[in-house]
C-alpha cells in the first residue's frame, strides 16, 4: 500500500525542469518504520528540490507503479529519471515510462561498491575505484568496452596477498623437532596448507568480484558517460536525500 502525501508549491521553489527527476528511498526515517520515496528535480538556478514524496510499506513493483503514477498525474512523464539500482524500481519505471531515459546515480553506485567490495579488494579498493572512475569518465563508447573488458580481467584475477597467521601451536609443534629435516619436513607442511587455504580463499574473493562486476555491466548503459553524456540531466547526476521526521 502507497500513501500519496505530498506536493510542494513549486512556484514558490523556482520553475523546475519536469523533464529530469531523480527518484531516491529513504528508508526508516519516521516512526512509522516505512521507506520515503522522493521525488526530486531541478529549478531554474540550478538547485536541487523536492517535487513530491510518497511512503510506501513495501518495496515491490506495484507500490512504485503507485507512485509514479501518482507522480505522473501531477506533472506528466519526466524524459530522464535517475535513481539507484533498484530492480523493482527499475521494473516500474520500464513498464510504466516506456520512453523515459533512466540513469543510474553515481553517488548509490560508488556507495554500493564499497558496500559490496572494500571486503573483498582489500588493499586494491583504492586503486579499484580510482580506476572505475576514469573508465565510467570515457566518453568514446569502443574504448570504454575495451578498457571496461580489461578493468573485469584485472580484478577477476588479482592477487590479494594476505600474510600467513603462524599459530603458537603450531611453533610449537615444529619447534620441538630436534632433528633438522624433521624441522623443514613439518615446516613445510604448514606453509603448504596456509598457501592452499589462501589460494581457496583468493577464488573465493575473485569469483565475487567478478560476478558484481558482470552485474554492473548489465547496467552499464545507464551510469558509463559515452552512452549517457548525450542526454539532457539539469546537473542531476548524483542525489541524496536527507529528510528526516
Amino acid at each position: 500500500m502507497v500513501k500519496f502525501f505530498l506536493r510542494f508549491f513549486i512556484e514558490l521553489l523556482g520553475i523546475p525542469f519536469i523533464d529530469v527527476i531523480g527518484i531516491d528511498a529513504t528508508y526508516n526515517v519516521c516512526k512509522e518504520k516505512v521507506a520515503l520515496v522522493i521525488f526530486t528535480g531541478v529549478n531554474n538556478l540550478g538547485q536541487t528540490i523536492i517535487l513530491m514524496g510518497s511512503f510506501i510499506t513495501k518495496e515491490d513493483f506495484d507500490a512504485y507503479q503507485f507512485a509514479l503514477l501518482s507522480f505522473e498525474g501531477f506533472f506528466g512523464i519526466p524524459s530522464t529519471v535517475m535513481t539507484d539500482q533498484d530492480p523493482a524500481l527499475k521494473s516500474a519505471i520500464e513498464s510504466q515510462w516506456k520512453e523515459t531515459n533512466h540513469l543510474f546515480c553515481l553517488f548509490h553506485i560508488f556507495r554500493n561498491i564499497q558496500k559490496n567490495m572494500a571486503k573483498h579488494l582489500g588493499k586494491h579498493n583504492e586503486k579499484f575505484l580510482k580506476d572505475f572512475t576514469k573508465i565510467q569518465r570515457i566518453e568514446d563508447s569502443q574504448e570504454f568496452e575495451k578498457e571496461w573488458g580489461s578493468f573485469i580481467e584485472q580484478f577477476s584475477n588479482a592477487k590479494m596477498k594476505k600474510e600467513r597467521k603462524e599459530g603458537s601451536y603450531e611453533l610449537e609443534i615444529v619447534a620441538s623437532k630436534s632433528d633438522c629435516s624433521e624441522f623443514e619436513s613439518s615446516f613445510d607442511e604448514i606453509d603448504e596448507e596456509c598457501e592452499e587455504e589462501s589460494k581457496e580463499e583468493q577464488k573465493s574473493k575473485n569469483e565475487k568480484i567478478k560476478n558484481y562486476l558482470l552485474y554492473l555491466s548489465k547496467s552499464r548503459h545507464s551510469w558509463a558517460k559515452c552512452y549517457t553524456y548525450k542526454i539532457f540531466g539539469a546537473g542531476l547526476f548524483f542525489f541524496k536525500s536527507c529528510i528526516y521526521f
